[in-house]
């Protein structure tokens, strides 16, 4: 994710916004704030001549019976110039042109340039309306050629290109040719489309994340491993492929992939074509589960030239490209080492993009056997092919999909030794099967003709042998970037409640290694304003004097890179943490017991609640609705379901918490919608005898769906206990909200806020139909600059605690940890009298302490504060009047006397000594021998009981 500084090359608006990039060469930076209204423009809409729903199902097809990669989207003509076309927009010193265009039924829409050609000083952002999702700013120096030039894709119907320059600049060249029309980002499991690139998990469930323990070994070959998005012709596809060395050592950017996904079936990729397709490195999760976004961990690269091209029809299905611009250093990449001996290996690792999925990491440790791909109209050279079955492993049991073509298989000394063809191997069904890869060994020389380079890789990989080196280490151009997919590890936020003033302390653990170039580290809050900028090598920055929306403040961390000529950082996976500014909460229950001359004072654990929305800061800011308008007709659903997405890795910070209740805001009123609190939390899944993984039912570990049964008002806020608290599982993704079901038509919609901080949280709206796979909102919504009005009411009750709605709150964007009780201070008519350093401590005894003393209890947390609410003490109602001492002498003392009806005093041969009727609480007793006796007490509701006395 970008922080939007303005840049030295190209001045953008003031705000400080992280909008989420999908990086290409660019500076950073964001749009002048004059274009934020995007409402106000005027849409280009892009006439679409085909139903994206019939293309889906024909690339299906050909990828299963013909082999082609997986082919995702189709250009859409539109001859757009931003001379003629794009809208002006006034401003006193810069020169500013919005062209906002639409294609209805998109899930994602990419720009192809017929030329792109800046004047110094001007730039280009691409956003989309809601501002989640931003390119840019790209530059003279992006596209020094000005020729052909293409972006990635961005999510949704409708983009934005922004132009802006000094005022007086040279006139731009930007001729748009065609629009990159996604449709084909699907599931197999459906035939909705999950977020865009998958992030959601568009893979199957068997696939395991790069980042587990799996891929220990192949820690610097993933730093290889790029997303191809291809363009052919008229289409566009997905495939993988992995950044090579070559003996000369000089780091020119050379990617092996598959002919296949430059030859889908008989047309190839022009020169024209091969300028388009983009290159993406590290796109992956930071860990090993599933439970964390994918944000500001992806770099990309645009174009590519053909060096060599194997077909699969008659070759081993290779492809050598050199990419147009050098890696940038703080890409971090690694250029990956090779062995093309043919030799069999004992065990090999598949680094690949699934179904355009996060990487993915597949094990193999039995040897291969060679093999001749044949599918239908296609048949490779014989033996060309190694043929292996994957194993299951710790996390799972990966296998290649549409996507993986051309992604590279590695060898136990981390060697690429080929690249993916196809194979048969699913995660729902024959997950044994087979899986066929190109062999190194016929890519490298075995088509070799006297015009050196056409048919041989050899010629380009071994510049300096001419092909007689058959083993090459790889190897990082510049100093490796650990820090660009890990967020900070080790971040603390700690409240310094006795220091002079208010103070929050951040601190984290220091990065062993920072690579080359200017690191620093960047700290914002919650409302995305930057706090401080400090050195890559300190560990820690205490902030004064902190603020918060309502009472919890959220810091975001991370470490970023400045590009040479730029002021704006590229910042990398950000850490976020979390405390509670307010008074903490005292102790849940109380009650005092009088027992003789001792008071017992027992009590309960602290009930710390919380609420977190991302509508906040709140105030009159909420939008009547929004009309739901999905954009591809001919769907029918019974329910709707709309969402905030969350990160697990938020709870895994409060293992004790519980989600207690949920709030929203009523479109209309309980007469026209009908609304059940939902959540979703992770999938369950089975596997049968094969091993073959299916989605099982749902249960009470990850979904809950409350029907709302009251009356409400539209436009009424409600926070409604959960009659069964949820447990998050924090190493998946937690997505909360409602199901809503409409009885007058969707197009009553949904209540928004339109949020006045300067980020969008618009990237944490989500929805879905099937409630499996979920897509941005925008798909469905326009929320520009919005965010869903659903909270969670967090809490750290015990199990089957009652849930608590009432009072004030404290609230927050972000979860804060629950603050640790380390003691109790006991206070006696306003004077301490004992302090107990024992978190679980539960009574203490009061010794000459009566029913009428004020008695109170307090919780002392581990940073010092400590509650300062009153504890409500409570009489223990269930004991009996009862007389001290035991052991009496010549009075005694009796507890709730006003119970009593009658006394009396009566030796151990039944003898009444004495009686008294509606006795006093305090009583004179008559001269008795030494001995034991017998306290008769008769109350006023006709029971009767004894206590036993020494005299």
């Amino acid at each position: 994710m970008q922080l939007g500084f303005t840049t030295l090359l190209c001045i953008g608006g003031s705000s400080l916004a992280p909008w989420k990039a999908q990086a290409q060469v660019s500076f950073g930076g964001l749009p002048s704030e004059l274009s934020q209204e995007s409402s106000t423009l005027v849409t280009h809409e892009v006439p679409v001549p085909f139903f994206g729903e019939d293309l889906r199902s024909s690339g299906q097809w050909m990828q299963q019976q013909q082999g082609t990669p997986l082919i995702v989207g189709r250009a859409v003509t539109a001859q757009y110039s931003l001379t003629r076309d794009a809208q002006r927009m006034d401003h006193p010193t810069k020169d500013i042109r919005i062209l906002s265009l639409s294609a209805r039924g998109a899930q994602a829409l990419s720009l192809g340039f017929i030329r792109f050609a800046l004047p110094q000083g001007a730039c280009v952002y691409i956003y989309t309306p809601d501002h989640a999702h931003l390119l840019g700013s790209f530059t003279r120096e992006s596209n020094p050629s000005g020729d052909i030039f293409a972006t990635q894709p961005l999510p949704g119907s409708r983009v934005i290109l922004h132009y802006e320059a000094p005022k007086y600049t040279a006139e731009p060249q930007i001729e748009l040719d065609h629009l990159g029309y996604m449709y084909g980002l699907v599931s197999e499991a459906g035939n909705l489309p999950p977020n865009i690139s998958g992030e959601e998990g568009s893979s199957g469930l068997c696939q395991v994340n790069v980042n587990c323990s799996e891929g220990d070994e192949t820690r610097k070959q993933q730093d290889a491993v790029l997303q191809i998005l291809t363009k052919i012709g008229s289409n566009y596809a997905l495939c993988t492929g992995t950044l090579l060395n070559n003996t000369r050592k000089d780091f020119k950017p050379y990617v092996i992939t598959a002919a296949h996904c430059a030859i889908p079936l008989k047309q190839e990729a022009s020169e024209a074509d091969l300028k388009e397709w983009v290159f993406t490195f590290h796109y992956e999760r930071p860990n090993c589960e599933n439970n964390h976004s994918v944000k500001s961990t992806s770099r990309s690269l645009t174009g590519a030239k053909k060096l060599t091209i194997l077909d699969k029809q008659g070759k081993s299905d290779g492809l050598l490209l050199e990419l147009l611009q050098p890696v940038p250093a703080y890409y971090g990449a690694y250029y990956a080492g090779w062995d093309c001996t043919g030799e069999v290996f004992t065990k090999a690792h598949g680094l690949h993009h699934p179904k355009g999925d996060v990487m993915k990491i597949a094990t193999v440790t039995t040897a291969p056997s060679d093999w001749t791909w044949s599918t239908q109209g296609f048949v490779s050279d014989r033996n060309a092919h190694w043929k292996m079955r994957f194993d299951a492993t710790e996390h799972g049991h990966s296998v290649t999909e549409g996507g993986s073509s051309g992604s590279g298989l590695f060898n136990q000394e981390g060697l690429l030794v080929a690249t993916l063809t196809g194979g048969s191997a699913e995660c729902d069904k024959n997950i044994k099967g087979s899986n066929m890869y190109g062999k190194l060994a016929f890519h490298w020389d075995h088509y070799k003709t006297s015009n050196k380079g056409e048919f041989d890789m050899a010629s380009w990989l071994d510049p300096v042998g001419g092909g007689s080196t058959k083993k090459l280490e790889g190897a990082y151009q510049y100093a490796p970037n650990k820090l660009r997919s890990v967020p900070m590890k080790g971040l603390k936020a700690e409240y310094l409640s006795k220091s002079a003033t208010p103070s929050v302390k951040l601190s984290w653990e220091r990065a062993a290694e920072l690579p080359d170039g200017q690191w620093q580290i960047y700290i914002t809050d919650e409302m995305d304003q930057q706090v401080a900028v400090v050195d890559a090598t300190e560990e820690s920055y205490t902030i004064q004097n902190p603020s918060s929306l309502g009472g919890i403040a959220t810091y975001r961390v991370c470490y970023g890179f400045k590009p040479e000529g730029a002021d704006a950082p590229i910042t990398y996976a950000q850490s976020i943490v979390s405390l509670l500014l307010t008074t903490p909460a005292g102790v849940s229950k109380a009650t005092t017991t009088v027992e003789g001359s001792d008071v017992l004072l027992t009590w309960e654990p602290p009930i710390q609640r919380q609420r977190i929305s991302q509508s906040l800061p709140r105030g009159g800011e909420l939008k009547s609705w929004d009309k739901f308008d999905y954009p591809t007709s001919g769907y029918l659903f019974p329910s709707l379901y709309l969402g905030c997405r969350y990160n697990g890795t938020m709870f895994a910070q409060l293992p004790e918490a519980r989600i207690a209740g949920m709030g929203l805001v009523t479109a209309r009123s309980s007469r026209g919608h009908r609304y059940s609190l939902y959540i979703r939390n992770g999938v369950n899944y089975t596997q049968d005898g094969s091993g073959n993984y299916a989605i099982a039912a749902d249960d009470a570990t990850t979904t809950v769906d409350q029907v709302i049964g009251q009356s409400y008002a539209a436009q009424e806020h409600l926070l409604i206990a959960l009659t069964k608290p949820f447990r998050p599982n924090s190493k998946e993704m937690l997505i909360a909200g409602v199901k809503l079901t409409s009885e007058l038509g969707y197009d009553s919609g949904i209540v928004m806020a339109d949020v006045k901080a300067p980020k969008s949280r618009a990237e944490h709206n989500v929805l879905s139909f099937d409630t499996r796979y979920w897509m941005p909102a925008g798909y469905g919504f326009s929320p520009a600059k919005g965010a869903f009005t659903f909270d969670l009411l967090l809490d750290n009750a015990p199990e089957g605690a009652p849930v608590d709605v009432s009072g004030t709150i404290p609230m927050g964007i972000y979860p804060a940890p629950f603050l640790k009780v380390k003691g109790y201070v006991i206070m006696v008519n306003n004077v301490e009298v004992a302090t107990l350093n024992d978190p679980n401590a539960n009574s203490y005894r009061i010794n000459g302490a009566g029913d009428k003393d004020d008695i109170r209890v307090y919780p002392i947390y581990e940073d010092g504060r400590t509650a300062t609410a009153a504890t409500p003490i409570t009489r223990d109602l269930s004991a009996h009047p009862m007389a001290y001492p035991s052991r009496f002498d010549t009075r005694l003392q009796v507890v709730y006397a006003e119970e009593v009806a009658s006394l009396e005093l009566i030796s151990l041969k039944g003898e009444v000594l004495q009686r008294w009727i509606a006795p006093e609480s305090s009583l004179e007793v008559g001269e008795v021998p030494q001995g034991s006796y017998l306290l008769r007490f008769t109350l006023q509701d006709g029971a009767v009981y004894t206590q036993q006395l020494m005299h």
